[in-house]
């Protein structure tokens, strides 16, 4: 099989590359599986999104939430009809976080199991994360990384941690939630895919 090399078309032809309708030019890379809109919710789930396309994924969110309040990540089973996949003791985290703008040193949260995990505070200015995740989908164990930034009319922070969920189900969505249940979420969650090809 020959190849292209279409950075350099252009600079050697003078020629614009265009792609005929109904064919697509894959170059690899983070593929945007879904985009959900949350408007005043404590509990915003995502459905149907991890499946044997990849095995890696990137969540990328920006919330505000009506009360600065514990974050919380917990997955879910069953596609479109998706349900909490919930057995206590089977998510394991830890996380670090620093304010901005202070000299006060880190705090470290320590080890925890838990049905959830918890990624950081949701704050009343705006919560800007990501959350790296491996294997969702397999029948592996789930893991998990995530860097948080948090801002607020008074202190701000970052937040980083990772988990694990220590069971091999296959998870096939997730939701964020705040610990306290007429708090609520508003904002935006893109769920993208890494391409392998």
């Amino acid at each position: 099989m020959s190849q292209l090399n279409v950075d350099t078309i252009g600079s050697q032809t003078g020629t614009t590359i265009s792609i005929a309708s109904g064919h697509t030019l894959d170059a690899g890379g983070l593929r945007l599986v879904n985009k959900t809109t949350v408007s005043a919710q404590n509990y915003a789930t995502v459905d149907n999104v991890f499946s044997s396309t990849y095995s890696t994924y990137k969540i990328k969110v920006n919330l505000v939430a009506s009360a600065t309040d514990q974050l919380r990540m917990r997955f879910r089973t069953g596609g479109a009809s998706g349900s909490d996949h919930s057995t206590s003791s089977l998510y394991k985290y830890n996380y670090n976080y620093v304010p901005i703008g202070s000299s006060t040193g880190q705090t470290h949260l320590g080890a925890t199991t838990n049905n959830y995990w918890q990624l950081a505070s949701g704050f009343s200015g705006n919560t800007g994360f990501q959350v790296e995740l491996y294997n969702p989908f397999e029948a592996k164990n789930t893991l998990g990384i995530w860097e948080v930034m948090g801002s607020q009319s008074s202190t701000d922070y970052f937040y980083f941690g990772g988990g694990v969920v220590e069971d091999t189900t296959s998870l096939t969505g997730f939701g964020f939630y705040l610990n306290t249940s007429d708090r609520t979420l508003t904002g935006e969650i893109l769920t993208y895919g890494y391409s392998e090809v």
